[in-house]
């Protein structure tokens, strides 16, 4: 998870767009909605990611004694980093993006529900 979360941090991670900039593919669109797939787009900006990061974030702030409020740095990046409070959020979030991404990448759509099947078998 560190290496994929690496690839995040450094914006080498393979979407369509940077495949499209490097001439691997022939088009940039999400498979979805017909949007430029960059790494905002497909973590932030997507429609069916905006809905898994507020079920992420009910989910989260029902079923621990903390609440959190996800901003774009927090999806795309990471939550408050090295503090003990947060190892639990610091990997869900990183296994959120890696099931959104496998998903895009694989044209499958993809919700919370298929999310935490994905976080359980990690």
């Amino acid at each position: 998870m560190s290496a994929f979360q690496l690839k995040i941090n450094v914006n080498i991670l393979c979407t369509k767009s940077r495949l499209f900039r490097d001439k691997i593919t022939e088009s940039d669109i999400c498979y979805l909605c017909s949007g430029s797939q960059t790494l905002t787009h497909l973590f932030v900006e997507y429609d069916f990611s905006k809905v898994i990061w507020i079920n992420f974030t009910s989910w989260w702030n029902c079923t621990n004694h903390m609440q959190i409020n996800l901003q774009r740095p927090d999806i795309v990046f990471a939550f408050h980093l090295g503090k003990p409070p947060f190892l639990g959020i610091n990997y869900c979030l990183p296994v959120a993006r890696n099931y959104i991404y496998i998903s895009a990448k694989n044209e499958d759509p993809f919700c919370f529900t298929s999310y935490f099947k994905f976080l359980k078998i990690r």
